[in-house]
Protein backbone atom coordinates (compact mmCIF):
# COMPACT_ATOMS: atom_id res chain seq x y z
CA UNK A 1 0.00 0.00 0.00
CA UNK A 2 1.93 3.49 0.93
CA UNK A 3 4.41 3.94 3.41
CA UNK A 4 2.56 6.54 5.80
CA UNK A 5 2.33 10.83 6.06
CA UNK A 6 4.37 12.94 7.61
CA UNK A 7 2.77 15.04 10.22
CA UNK A 8 4.00 17.92 8.07
CA UNK A 9 2.02 16.78 4.81
CA UNK A 10 -1.26 16.10 6.51
CA UNK A 11 -1.14 19.33 8.45
CA UNK A 12 -0.28 21.05 4.59
CA UNK A 13 -3.21 18.74 2.81
CA UNK A 14 -5.61 20.18 5.94
CA UNK A 15 -4.45 23.41 5.32
CA UNK A 16 -5.10 23.68 1.28
CA UNK A 17 -8.18 21.91 2.40
CA UNK A 18 -9.86 23.98 4.91
CA UNK A 19 -8.43 27.38 3.21
CA UNK A 20 -9.87 26.48 -0.14
CA UNK A 21 -13.23 25.28 2.00
CA UNK A 22 -13.78 29.00 3.58
CA UNK A 23 -12.84 30.56 0.17
CA UNK A 24 -15.77 28.47 -1.89
CA UNK A 25 -18.09 29.58 1.32
CA UNK A 26 -17.19 33.28 1.40
CA UNK A 27 -17.91 33.61 -2.57
CA UNK A 28 -21.14 31.35 -2.12
CA UNK A 29 -22.50 33.48 0.53
CA UNK A 30 -21.37 36.81 -1.31
CA UNK A 31 -23.15 35.19 -5.13
CA UNK A 32 -26.14 34.16 -2.97
CA UNK A 33 -26.70 37.49 -1.81
CA UNK A 34 -26.67 39.06 -4.88
CA UNK A 35 -29.34 36.94 -5.98
CA UNK A 36 -27.53 34.44 -8.15
CA UNK A 37 -29.10 30.72 -7.10
CA UNK A 38 -28.43 29.07 -9.56
CA UNK A 39 -24.93 29.96 -10.03
CA UNK A 40 -24.70 29.44 -6.11
CA UNK A 41 -25.96 25.42 -7.02
CA UNK A 42 -22.93 25.17 -9.33
CA UNK A 43 -20.47 26.82 -7.09
CA UNK A 44 -21.63 24.14 -4.26
CA UNK A 45 -21.26 21.54 -6.79
CA UNK A 46 -17.64 22.10 -7.45
CA UNK A 47 -16.94 22.71 -3.78
CA UNK A 48 -17.70 18.56 -3.16
CA UNK A 49 -14.23 18.05 -4.78
CA UNK A 50 -12.24 20.59 -2.43
CA UNK A 51 -10.39 17.36 -0.82
CA UNK A 52 -9.20 16.12 -4.19
CA UNK A 53 -8.27 20.01 -4.89
CA UNK A 54 -6.43 19.57 -1.49
CA UNK A 55 -4.42 16.47 -2.04
CA UNK A 56 -3.77 18.07 -5.64
CA UNK A 57 -2.25 20.92 -4.08
CA UNK A 58 -0.19 19.23 -1.55
CA UNK A 59 1.48 17.52 -4.33
CA UNK A 60 1.62 14.01 -2.71
CA UNK A 61 2.14 10.65 -4.33
CA UNK A 62 -1.26 9.35 -5.64
CA UNK A 63 0.00 5.80 -6.44
CA UNK A 64 -1.41 3.15 -4.10
CA UNK A 65 -4.56 4.66 -3.14
CA UNK A 66 -8.32 3.30 -3.73
CA UNK A 67 -8.78 -0.54 -3.98
CA UNK A 68 -8.99 -3.08 -6.52
CA UNK A 69 -12.64 -4.48 -6.92
CA UNK A 70 -13.61 -7.52 -6.22
CA UNK A 71 -17.20 -8.30 -7.23
CA UNK A 72 -16.78 -11.85 -6.58
CA UNK A 73 -17.57 -12.88 -2.80
CA UNK A 74 -18.77 -9.36 -2.11
CA UNK A 75 -21.80 -9.47 -4.36
CA UNK A 76 -24.43 -9.54 -1.72
CA UNK A 77 -22.84 -6.67 0.14
CA UNK A 78 -22.51 -4.63 -2.82
CA UNK A 79 -26.44 -4.75 -3.60
CA UNK A 80 -27.48 -4.19 -0.44
CA UNK A 81 -25.56 -0.69 -0.69
CA UNK A 82 -26.47 -0.07 -3.68
CA UNK A 83 -30.40 -0.68 -3.41
CA UNK A 84 -30.56 -0.03 0.51
CA UNK A 85 -30.97 3.67 -0.10
CA UNK A 86 -33.63 3.22 -2.49
CA UNK A 87 -35.91 0.71 -0.16
CA UNK A 88 -35.33 3.19 2.73
CA UNK A 89 -36.25 6.23 1.04
CA UNK A 90 -39.32 4.34 -0.69
CA UNK A 91 -40.50 3.15 2.95
CA UNK A 92 -39.83 6.28 4.12
CA UNK A 93 -43.05 7.94 1.50
CA UNK A 94 -44.80 5.48 1.98
CA UNK A 95 -44.67 6.29 5.87
CA UNK A 96 -44.89 9.99 5.12
CA UNK A 97 -47.92 9.41 2.73
CA UNK A 98 -49.29 6.77 5.06
CA UNK A 99 -49.57 9.54 8.11
CA UNK A 100 -50.19 12.60 6.09
CA UNK A 101 -52.34 12.01 3.11
CA UNK A 102 -53.61 15.43 2.45
CA UNK A 103 -50.51 16.68 2.59
CA UNK A 104 -50.37 15.81 -1.43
Amino acid sequence: MNKGYSRKEVQRYLLWTFALAWLMQIVVAIVYHMGNTLFVQLLLSIMMFTPLFGVLLTKHHLKGLGWKFQFKGNAKVFLITWFAPLLFNGFGCDTLFYDFPKTV
